[in-house]
Parts: C-alpha cells; sequence; structure tokens
C-alpha cells in the first residue's frame, strides 16, 4: 500500500534565523548562523563561537509552567511545530475529527555526531 505525505507547513529554529523566510533568505545571502556564543559564559574554554540561537523566546508556544519542565530542545521543537502548524494554514478547529487525529508534525534534530534523531507528535483532537 502506497501512502502519500504532504508537507503543509514548516517552521525552524536555528542559530541563523527562528522563521523559514529569514533562514532561506540568509542561505541565499551566504549568512553564517556562527557567532560569538552569548547564551552561556565561554570565557574558561579554548572555543568561543558556535551556533547557539540567541534571541529565542519560546513564551508564545508555551505555557509558563511548561517552561520551567520542559528543557530547551523540547521547546525548539514546539517553537517549529508551532510555526508549521501557522504556515499550513490549517484551522484545526474547522477539521474534521479525523483529520485532526491523523495529523502530525515531524520534528528532526542532527546531532554532530551525524547521527538522526526524530520523533513525531499529534494533536489531540
Amino acid at each position: 500500500m502506497n501512502r502519500r505525505v504532504v508537507v503543509t507547513g514548516l517552521g525552524c529554529v536555528t542559530p541563523l534565523a527562528l522563521d523559514v523566510p529569514s533562514l532561506w533568505n540568509g542561505i541565499l545571502e551566504g549568512k553564517s548562523g556562527i557567532h560569538p556564543l552569548t547564551i552561556l559564559d565561554a570565557t574558561h574554554h579554548k572555543v568561543r563561537f558556535g551556533g547557539d540561537v540567541p534571541n529565542f523566546d519560546p513564551g508564545i508556544t508555551c505555557e509558563p509552567k511548561d517552561l520551567k519542565r520542559l528543557d530547551r530542545f523540547s521547546l525548539f521543537a514546539m517553537w517549529a511545530a508551532y510555526h508549521a502548524i501557522i504556515d499550513s494554514g490549517l484551522d484545526f478547529s474547522k477539521e474534521q475529527a479525523t483529520a485532526v487525529e491523523r495529523s502530525s508534525v515531524q520534528a528532526s534534530e542532527v546531532s554532530t555526531r551525524s547521527k538522526s534523531r526524530s520523533c513525531a507528535c499529534t494533536p489531540k483532537a
């Protein structure tokens, strides 16, 4: 049985940008997301530059209690998923329950050791 997948929206969290249009423009302009580290004190380390994600405020995608219990990478995933849903233009309040149950968000992360991990989250109807 062949199953089709439709990508309806995109979201991203990168050192270069926190939205797809800005990321794409940055890539086309040849910009790099590597910069002096800002989210941690790197004075005691040999390397003081990298690809951290500055100016990241997950407040629009999470409740304050979730901000305390989720790690930064989970917040990245929620941010990207939120923006992918907005980008898709889907209005889940107007969709049939089965369509919402079959909707999912695919989140992927590639580590520095070239191993990839992914997880899928399905919104509750």
